[in-house]
């Protein structure tokens, strides 16, 4: 990687001819930047500015920052404005918040029963009752499918409204669902095992 020698008071000195403000050679203010330090050589300056005060009395100090103005809205910025003005936001924001509140919703009540049920079903296969407690397990898997595939026909319909990719709801998977829940195939196996 290639060095390159930066005197802040003179950008186009060099190494040999960086000089102070009286002409004099100076090494105070010259830095040797590579891809690592950028970084610390603008903290450096920020802190510098910080302590000499250049950040005090600046417009608008003190008060929120007006950001009214989306540099992406272009001739959209008045429907926006009115929007926002009156409490609404596009349609595709609202089903997609909705959306992701059912996600969140059911996750929610797998992981209760899940807690709830799991104690259970796991008593009844040491209990001697493997046959019971597997179609406990299956039923519970198979309900949370059902929810699962109708979430995911919604989901569908969602990210067709949204206007890029970025903002898409990944479908609901049972398999990745039981993993954020704890449920490995190894307990699973317990119910049978045990």
């Amino acid at each position: 990687m290639s060095q390159r020698h930066y005197d802040f008071k003179n950008p186009n000195a060099t190494p040999e001819t960086a000089t102070d403000e009286t002409g004099v050679h100076s090494n105070k203010r010259r830095y040797i930047l590579t891809g690592n330090n950028y970084k610390s050589v603008v903290e450096e300056q920020i802190q510098e500015a910080i302590e000499r005060g250049d950040f005090e009395n600046l417009p608008g100090k003190g008060k929120p920052l007006d950001i009214e103005d989306n540099p992406f809205a272009r001739d959209m910025q008045m429907a926006y404005k009115l929007l926002k003005d009156n409490n609404f936001t596009l349609p595709w924001i609202d089903e997609r918040n909705r959306m992701l509140e059912e996600i969140t919703k059911l996750r929610d009540r797998m992981a209760h029963q899940f807690q709830l049920f799991g104690p259970q079903i796991k008593a009844m296969a040491r209990g001697g009752q493997v046959d019971l407690a597997m179609r406990r397990w299956t039923a519970l898997q198979m309900q949370w499918e059902t929810a699962m595939e109708d979430l995911n026909k919604r989901i569908t319909d969602v990210n067709r409204m949204l206007p890029t990719m970025d903002l898409e709801i990944y479908k609901l998977d049972l398999k990745i669902e039981l993993a954020r829940l704890g449920a490995t195939q190894e307990m699973v196996n317990e119910f049978v095992v045990d």
